[in-house]
């Protein structure tokens, strides 16, 4: 059976470097901000868990963050006109909605030098319809994905702590 011209092999190589790489980034980040994130295997729930530190102690309240690095951004600061809105792939936003009302995520797209970070919270994802449309793929190629779109600016730019 011959593979459509859109089709785009998963390098699974480059997703284990890039996530691993992203990982890192955010646990440094979220440890200085005074989080403990311990280790978690990697399954189909969010990538990383992580604890809150108060008065001394660490809290029993489960913060859930999800992370992917954005490759083609490559700027320090916010990616200018990378996206004419803020979106992230739709089955990422379905695992998102499966969360118990109790429970708090973050998602977070890291830009390719790990310095900077879009990032939206669980609530912004309440209500939403998902959307599909032609994108752009690596080396020009085209194909259907369906994403969650907010209007431009519903996402933070942090720049990543590393304490």
């Amino acid at each position: 059976m011959q593979k459509p011209k859109h089709y785009k092999t998963f390098e699974g190589k480059k997703y284990d470097k890039w996530n691993f790489l992203a990982k890192a980034a955010l646990i440094i980040h979220l440890v200085c901000m005074g989080f403990i994130c311990p280790d978690r295997a990697e399954d189909y729930g969010p990538d990383l868990i992580a604890y809150e530190k108060v008065n001394g102690v660490y809290v029993d309240h489960l913060y859930n963050h999800e992370v992917e690095v954005l490759v083609g951004w490559k700027e320090e600061g916010p990616p200018p006109g990378y996206f004419k809105e803020d979106r992230i792939f739709a089955r990422k936003a379905k695992m998102i909605l499966e969360l118990s009302s109790n429970e708090c995520l973050t998602f977070w797209q890291l830009n390719r030098p790990m310095t900077h970070a879009l990032t939206v919270g669980h609530t912004a994802f309440y209500g939403k319809k998902f959307k599909e449309r032609e994108v752009t793929m690596e080396k020009g190629r085209k194909g259907m994905d369906s994403f969650v779109v907010w209007p431009k600016g519903t996402f933070r730019l942090v720049k990543l702590r590393k304490c």
